[in-house]
């Protein structure tokens, strides 16, 4: 894309907010037997808000203004598909597959980050 936003960050912004959204949802319409598990997916789900909002804000100030702007909107345009995908993937599925890629999205875009 450009030397303020490549890729990589875009795409795994885009698929950390994906995997954000479908948390939310998987903790709202939780309908499992374990306590646990809902507890444990609360915690991430709020864990990973605030890093995904956080990120925004790093990157803004430390890259660029603009680019929080832009992978904002990128998270939400690739949530679209994510629509048709709900009816085919069962919801606790989205809530498992979130615990080992968005700490993997999250390595990723820390990593993007330039330290000086």
């Amino acid at each position: 894309m450009s030397e303020d936003l490549p890729w990589t960050v875009v795409v795994s912004y885009a698929i950390l907010a994906v995997f954000a959204n479908q948390q939310k949802f998987c903790v709202r319409e939780f309908r499992g037997a374990s306590k646990g598990y809902e507890l444990a997916l609360g915690y991430f789900m709020a864990a990973t808000s605030i890093f995904a909002i956080g990120y925004l804000i790093v990157y803004g100030f430390k890259v660029s203004w603009w680019a929080p702007f832009v992978l904002f909107a990128g998270g939400a345009i690739a949530w679209i598909p994510t629509l048709f995908l709900e009816r085919l993937i069962p919801m606790w599925i989205w809530g498992l597959a979130s615990f080992p890629i968005v700490p993997v999205c999250a390595y990723i875009l820390i990593r993007s980050i330039p330290t000086s």
